[in-house]
């Protein structure tokens, strides 16, 4: 199931001058990004069942640091293609 939906998820379109490309990014880092956010949930659950209100701050710094991890990636990769990391930002939304 992860790996159709990174499938589905990771065919993003962009123009190339007088075409229009399919970019398939490694479905490795979609499975890691499901990952994480599928324990990110958990550990909410976890401070939903201890009724603490930490895991607004808790979970906003995991979210955080993801993005970063995020933006610095695909800044490294594909050499600046921010349109790329607004994409994937828009289908993890």
């Amino acid at each position: 199931m992860i790996y159709v939906e990174s499938k589905i998820v990771c065919i993003f379109l962009y123009k190339n001058k007088h075409r229009i490309k399919l970019l398939k990014l490694n479905k490795y880092i979609y499975i890691y990004i499901y990952f994480f956010f599928f324990f990110v949930i958990l550990f909410a659950l976890f401070l939903f069942s201890i009724q603490s209100p930490a895991y607004y701050i808790i979970i906003g710094k995991f979210l955080f640091y993801f993005l970063i991890f995020t933006f610095f990636f695909f800044y490294y990769y594909y050499y600046n293609e921010l349109f790329l990391f607004l994409l994937l930002f828009l289908f993890l939304i």
